[in-house]
């Protein structure tokens, strides 16, 4: 705010209204005091009363925080007063002097160097004025002395020495205040930077410790999910449960996973949480890849993408079956750079994902893709499994079926006494019989019976059990003996192979090499008639 002329240039405080306000009332109060004690002491008390009335007009002026009236008539009325004793005084020799100088030290106190100066060139023009007046006998004091003319001189050098000094040590003062005031205002700005960026760390601090919290707790959540996720094989019951902890443990109202199809044309909706998600199930929903809203675009891409409910995104957002969402997020499941699906994560808050979001979802999307990978390898591996046991049991029964064409008796019975061999189909036992099953790699083979001559008796299930070991062993047994005759066959076979082709290949003419092959076949296969015939070129 600018500074009138006044302030300029007789208020040295006007930058501190309040502080000189108080020492007005100070500086007031103890010439007031000062005053009240003289009248005690002085003839004239009329005009000591009336100096201590002005002075008690100043001070309540001050406490009135009218100051420019005080600043002036302070100084001024101790000078007229001390003027006032003078002239009924001894003059210029008057004790009374002193309230000359008085009035320049509280001028200086109140206006600074140029009141000094100003009040300092009316005391001595006063006391000029009366020193002529003594000198030329317009003026007799009531105690006469004797004024010299060097006198005024001198006391004009005092007084003028008093108010230069006065003058300079105010500047000086006023230098030091303004100084310590700059270096105040300084600290204190340096205080209030220094508090802002204790603030501002503290913020930081605050924000940056609440992000790892929050991170932490993310990393966390995909930890959980993963372990959850993984511990299920079934691709059927897989899907469903990630979209359901998903849902659960990050706060999304609808979270969906899409599969390619065999071809990669088509995104297809396998699982969902939501009830408009299973809607979009019943009606077998799926997008072409590259081409149909958000998830199409991932699928094709194979990035993950973000899309708000503003802007050129707002299209996503028309499904009448999601009508609350308000942030979608659609992430690649990728398995060494392929991408074989995607799980799409929307919700009901606006700018609910950001870039944190997206790198910790996209942790979460690698960790289901592996999930799922695995078990659709776990899947055919378990379908591969099954055909292959199928296959094998197959084998296993022809197998068996025609090694018990070889076998001269289809089993044996022990009637505590002998061993007899059974003739066709082993007898059926009666209520208190047990039969035992004779398996091979889970293909039942045979049985084993056991019967008890006392109709009352009860099995064990320790005779039970060691029946059904000693069934475990009986077939593992036999199906050595099987695969070794089957062995012992197959080498016998391709001994006879091996000598027919020796007798054979030891013979360099046709007649020999065509005779010694029927009668080695006639000899490898007994009982049989061999012919050998070769086809004329018109017959080929």
């Amino acid at each position: 705010m600018k500074k009138s002329a006044f302030d300029q240039f007789f208020n040295p405080y006007s930058d501190d209204p309040d502080s000189f306000r108080r020492l007005a009332i100070r500086v007031q109060a103890i010439a007031l005091f000062a005053v009240l004690g003289i009248t005690f002491v002085v003839a004239n008390k009329l005009a000591a009363l009336t100096l201590a009335a002005l002075l008690v007009v100043t001070i309540l002026l001050s406490l009135a925080r009218n100051i420019r009236f005080a600043q002036i008539i302070t100084p001024l009325s101790i000078i007229i007063i001390s003027t006032i004793f003078m002239l009924e005084g001894s003059g210029t020799h008057d004790i009374a002097i002193i309230g000359l100088a008085g009035g320049i030290v509280i001028a200086s106190l109140f206006l600074g160097s140029q009141g000094s100066i100003g009040f300092a060139f009316l005391a001595i023009a006063i006391f000029i004025a009366m020193s002529l007046a003594e000198m030329t006998g317009r003026f007799n004091p009531v105690v006469p002395v004797e004024t010299l003319p060097e006198e005024p001189i001198i006391f004009a050098f005092i007084l003028a020495a008093i108010s230069l000094s006065l003058s300079t040590l105010i500047n000086r003062l006023r230098h030091i205040a303004s100084q310590a005031r700059q270096n105040e205002q300084a600290q204190i700005a340096a205080n209030e930077e220094l508090l802002q960026l204790k603030n501002s760390l503290e913020t930081r601090v605050t924000e940056r410790t609440a992000e790892l919290q929050q991170r932490a707790t993310q990393f966390e959540i995909v930890s959980s999910v993963a372990r959850s996720v993984t511990a299920i094989q079934n691709l059927d019951q897989l899907l469903p449960s990630i979209c359901q902890v998903v849902s659960e443990r990050f706060g999304f109202y609808h979270t969906g996973i899409f599969l390619l199809d065999e071809r990669a044309e088509y995104a297809v909706l396998l699982a969902t949480n939501s009830e408009g998600g299973h809607q979009m199930l019943k009606r077998g929903h799926r997008l072409r890849v590259g081409t149909a809203g958000i998830v199409g675009y991932v699928a094709g891409k194979g990035e993950p993408r973000v899309a708000l409910d503003v802007g050129a995104d707002a299209v996503y957002f028309n499904n009448p079956d999601l009508p609350t969402t308000r942030s979608e997020m659609a992430l690649p499941l990728l398995i060494a750079s392929r991408t074989i699906g995607v799980i799409d994560v929307q919700s009901e808050q606006v700018n609910a994902f950001d870039e944190e979001s997206v790198a910790v979802l996209g942790i979460l999307s690698n960790q289901v893709a592996v999930a799922i990978e695995n078990a659709r390898l776990f899947s055919q591996t378990r379908e591969a499994l099954a055909e292959s046991q199928t296959i094998y049991q197959q084998y296993i029964k022809q197998e068996w079926a025609r090694f018990a064409q070889t076998l001269k008796h289809s089993g044996y019975i022990y009637d505590g006494i002998k061993t007899t061999p059974l003739e066709g189909n082993s007898p059926e036992p009666g209520a208190e019989g047990v039969k035992i099953p004779v398996k091979i790699r889970g293909l039942t083979i045979g049985t084993i019976t056991v019967r008890s001559h006392n109709p009352l008796r009860q099995w064990t299930q320790e005779e039970i059990s060691l029946a059904q070991a000693a069934a475990d062993r009986a077939g593992l047994t036999i199906e050595n003996v099987r695969l070794l005759t089957e062995a012992q066959r197959r080498a016998s076979k391709e001994r006879t192979i091996s000598e027919i082709t020796s007798h054979i290949g030891s013979s360099v003419n046709m007649r020999t090499i065509m005779q010694t092959a029927v009668e080695e076949l006639g000899h490898a296969l007994a009982g049989s008639e061999i012919t050998l015939q070769l086809k004329n070129q018109k017959e080929n």
